[in-house]
């Protein structure tokens, strides 16, 4: 169903089927059900892919809805766990690809999202997916820019910089 969904974002009527998958990710999101963020999880990996929809991504909030969501041990099987943060942070790499989304996920948590849950976990599990520190240093980088400068004390008080010497080491 995610991939069909993404063949028709793709497709001329992509801002019109964004339309109609927006709410549904939304419904879903705000679900106490773990099943339901991994289906939220899934669909906005697999739409984060494309240009198209990555503004639309980050405009409807998507960042603040994944940094709600408690895809942690608590919640999801401790098998699932790895994977999970890998599709986050792959989410949050692909999305930061469009620069004028940027400010928008630094104000609603990237940055701190990637570096207290995901960067943390990349690191303390990096056997499992280690591509998930690549991941995550791309999409800081990008949230690092010279554009973003008016914004550079909140994406250092977010975390950021021990992110990236904790990726170095």
């Amino acid at each position: 169903a995610v991939a069909a969904m993404a063949n028709l974002v793709q497709s001329d009527e992509r801002m019109q089927v964004m339309e109609h998958i927006m709410p549904g990710l939304k419904y879903l999101a705000a679900s106490t059900e773990p099943d339901s963020w991994l289906l939220v999880l899934s669909a906005t990996r697999s739409l984060s892919r494309f240009d198209a929809t990555r503004v639309t991504l980050a405009e409807a909030g998507m960042v603040a809805m994944l940094s709600k969501m408690q895809l942690d041990e608590d919640n999801v099987p401790a098998a699932l766990i790895p994977g999970v943060k890998y599709s986050l942070a792959v989410t949050l790499s692909n999305l930061t690809c469009s620069e004028g989304v940027r400010e928008r996920m630094i104000k609603d948590g990237a940055v701190q999202l990637l570096s207290s849950s995901l960067v943390d976990h990349a690191l303390a599990h990096d056997d499992a997916f280690p591509e998930t520190r690549t991941a995550c240093a791309f999409a800081l980088s990008n949230l690092t820019g010279s554009e973003l400068a008016p914004l550079l004390a909140k994406v250092v008080g977010d975390g950021a910089v021990r992110a990236f010497v904790a990726l170095a080491d």
